[in-house]
């Protein structure tokens, strides 16, 4: 049987012999464990640029 757990974009497959609920309920804290032990990415930060010239930022001009 195999046992597949997903989140926060990670996923976790776990294949295991048999099919009891003893078996079922482990295999499926293993996944849980699994994901919750590297923290979730953080998202990119936008990094932009833009094009003004050194005139355009003087408040003298």
């Amino acid at each position: 049987m195999r046992i597949s757990v997903s989140g926060e974009g990670r996923s976790v497959d776990i294949d295991i012999e048999g099919s009891s609920l003893q078996k079922l309920a482990a295999a499926e804290a293993t996944a849980l464990r699994l994901l919750s032990a590297v923290p979730a990415e953080k998202p990119a930060t936008p990094i932009g640029f833009s094009a003004t010239s050194d005139i355009e930022l003087s408040a003298d001009n």
